[in-house]
């Protein structure tokens, strides 16, 4: 996986675009960024320690972190996580 500054997220119109194959508007971007952005706050605190919540910067991801390391994971798989220790070698 690249580095994180590396990483480019895709935005509402793109996902459309590539899901659709065709032209959404703007307006159906904006509506189903509302909805991934709702679904991620409805997932929040559904992990088994409650510990995730909705990053305000990446729609649809929640967020926490374990030692010191900050986690993203999206709206649909948080109810799978759980707090591990992280050991680093």
């Amino acid at each position: 996986m690249p580095p994180a500054d590396e990483r480019k997220s895709i935005s509402a119109l793109q996902f459309l675009r590539a899901a659709l194959k065709e032209n959404p508007t703007p307006a159906d971007a904006d509506f189903l960024a509302s909805i991934v952005k709702v679904r991620a706050v409805l997932a929040a605190k559904t992990d088994v320690d409650a510990a995730f919540l909705p990053d305000p910067v990446r729609a649809g991801y929640l967020e926490r972190s374990i030692d010191g390391i900050t986690v993203y994971v999206p709206f649909n798989l948080v109810s799978l996580f759980r707090k591990t220790t992280c050991t680093i070698s």
